[in-house]
């Protein structure tokens, strides 16, 4: 099985320390955060907004598409009817990509079918996993983004910010679809630089021609 790796374009971003205060874990530099919008987040505006006129959307899978796509459980049918629909109706649109957490999480035999879900990602490039992933993650967890005793979620959420991703598609509503989650995680990463995905589910990232 071979995978494409896609190394994106390397993004210089301010140190950023974690500080506990009486207000909870906050972002912190040497200097106050700037209110207004950075200029990094301007220049990542510009390039994803000629990348969507001239290019397809780079979508990251994380992995809950590919589990559902064979999970047959009678609690799971809803789901997997919509990511096989999807995957075979809509994926050839966009530019689909993943990470190496996403490659390990699949082989874990808790899957139904996991020996298939595993071959789904075959022709799927992978996002490089680079030297600032781990202090993204770090500054997530300590701005309470993911529960402390369950940062599985997080590393998607990283690699995908990291690389500027158009959309997150997940299953995923506890920790990643979740309305509530949305402006923090975009307050946290307007900090550090980084442009948030669209965290949405398949059923969102139809063409409008296919929608009924």
């Amino acid at each position: 099985m071979r995978h494409t790796v896609l190394y994106g374009t390397s993004k210089e971003k301010r140190h950023l320390d974690i500080s506990r205060s009486s207000g909870g874990d906050i972002l912190r530099s040497g200097r106050p955060v700037a209110t207004h919008l950075p200029a990094a987040m301007v220049v990542i505006c510009l390039i994803r907004l000629c990348y969507t006129i001239n290019m397809k959307k780079l979508v990251y899978l994380e992995t809950t598409i590919f589990s559902f796509y064979y999970d047959d459980r009678p609690n799971s049918i809803y789901r997997q009817n919509i990511t096989i629909e999807w995957w075979n109706s809509q994926r050839e649109y966009y530019d689909l990509c993943t990470s190496y957490f996403t490659l390990e999480e699949i082989k874990n035999p808790v899957y139904p079918n996991w020996e298939k879900v595993s071959e789904l990602t075959s022709d799927i490039s992978i996002l490089k996993t680079t030297a600032e992933i781990k202090g993204i993650v770090r500054i997530y967890m300590a701005n309470q983004l993911m529960p402390s005793d369950d940062v599985g979620d997080t590393p998607h959420l990283s690699i995908a910010s990291d690389h500027s991703v158009d959309s997150l598609l997940t299953f995923n509503f506890r920790h990643l679809a979740n309305t509530k989650k949305k402006h923090q995680i975009n307050l946290i990463n307007l900090r550090l630089g980084l442009m948030t995905p669209e965290i949405i589910t398949p059923e969102q990232l139809f063409r409008e021609e296919n929608y009924v």
